[in-house]
């Protein structure tokens, strides 16, 4: 899990999300698909420290379940899981996914794992068909650095907090 710094241009968040999301899919419970999902795991440390938010977006691919972008939400703090927190998941379904945020869907909560919901880790899909090109959905960019809250160069820092998994 990459964890960023309070003063991380969340633009440059979402940027680096997308990018490593693009590099593979989740499909069932394959090694390899678990190695994808901690490559796409993220923490971002808020300026209200020690709130913060793990995150996780792949591209789902799975014959079992709806095939699209997967977000996961987790608010935490560095005492533990704090409960989710409806206002800091709209704002990151709002910058992720921009226009089509309104076409994700919450999972269910009978289809959580029990780990999800212990923790109250919400999971939302967006749905699309990875064939399909003409889908917006399928090409999911990175929002206008002006919609968002940024660094002054629109550039990621280097975070002290920065580890590879």
């Amino acid at each position: 899990m990459r964890c960023f710094a309070p003063d991380y241009g969340h633009a440059a968040v979402v940027r680096w999300m997308i990018r490593e999301a693009m590099k593979g899919f989740q499909r069932g419970d394959d090694p390899s698909t678990w190695r994808y999902v901690d490559a796409c795991s993220c923490g971002v440390n808020l300026p209200e420290y020690p709130k913060s938010v793990s995150l996780i977006l792949t591209r789902d691919a799975n014959p079992d379940c709806i095939s699209g972008w997967h977000l996961s939400v987790c608010c935490v703090t560095d005492r533990g899981y704090r409960g989710y927190v409806p206002e800091e998941g709209a704002y990151w379904l709002r910058i992720i996914f921009g226009p089509h945020a309104d076409r994700a869907v919450e999972q269910p909560l009978e289809d959580r794992s029990r780990f999800g919901i212990e923790k109250d880790v919400r999971h939302f899909v967006l749905e699309c068909d990875w064939a399909d090109r003409s889908d917006p959905a399928v090409n999911l960019i990175s929002p206008p650095q002006d919609s968002i809250a940024s660094s002054d160069d629109g550039m990621a820092k280097a975070s002290p907090l920065d580890r590879e998994g």
